[in-house]
């Protein structure tokens, strides 16, 4: 087959085509006929479509449940909500890094998807828990904010660089999935960085109001103490 390796699924056209062939010579199940295609072409379009599958399922899970501990973690389903939207923002751009950069995801840097969303959430966690802590305070959003940033704004960056070298040195490897691997997760954890900074702040301002405060403050009060000693 002519093979199209511009796209994910680089046989996909040329089985698309001999199923219409087939269909148009009659060879089709309804006159008693099977038609199957075999070959590493087409077991590749097979595996890359599970993987999808596998891949979309773990990423979807992987995300809720990352709702979920953030929501125990916040105790405000607003700023769960800004920090799920974050999250999502950070992944499009991410995709979109990709599709301008490595063109079309392989078997092993479409993984970037689910390291993404277990790395990029830290980010409105630390972010997150300050704002919280203010706003528990009395502390308007604004205050809040600012205490965050001056609080992990300079870990955020350095977290930041240090997951990124990480990913970094993956791209001068031969293995050509690995090195993608690492150029998309790489420049995802600045995209993250830059949504969490802009996006996440003014999302939580918006979602909270005013009422911040006397919100959290309800809520500080469902903690348990536990006594010194």
């Amino acid at each position: 087959p002519i093979l199209d390796f511009d796209a994910i699924l680089a046989a996909a056209p040329a089985m698309d085509a001999i199923r219409e062939i087939a269909e148009e010579l009659g060879l089709v199940a309804e006159r008693g006929i099977t038609l199957r295609i075999t070959g590493n072409p087409a077991l590749s379009v097979e595996e890359m479509i599970g993987l999808f599958w596998d891949v979309g399922v773990s990423g979807l899970f992987s995300f809720m449940i990352v709702l979920v501990a953030i929501f125990l973690a916040f105790g405000s389903a607003r700023l769960s909500l800004a920090a799920g939207a974050t999250l999502v923002v950070g992944l499009i751009w991410t995709v979109a890094f990709a599709a301008a950069t490595v063109g079309a995801l392989n078997l092993i840097s479409i993984a970037f998807a689910v390291l993404f969303i277990g790395l990029g959430v830290d980010f409105s966690i630390h972010l997150g828990m300050h704002l919280v802590a203010g706003l528990r305070s009395g502390a308007s959003p604004g205050e809040a904010l600012l205490h965050a940033g001056r609080e992990v704004g300079s870990s955020l960056v350095l977290c930041t660089f240090s997951t990124a070298i990480g990913f970094y040195s993956f791209v001068p490897t031969d293995y050509l999935g690995v090195a993608e691997l690492g150029l998309i997760s790489g420049t995802g954890m600045f995209v993250i960085l830059f949504q969490t900074a802009t996006f996440f702040p003014a999302l939580a301002a918006l979602m909270v109001g005013d009422r911040g405060p006397e919100l959290f403050a309800r809520g500080a009060r469902l903690q348990l103490r536990i006594p010194a000693g």
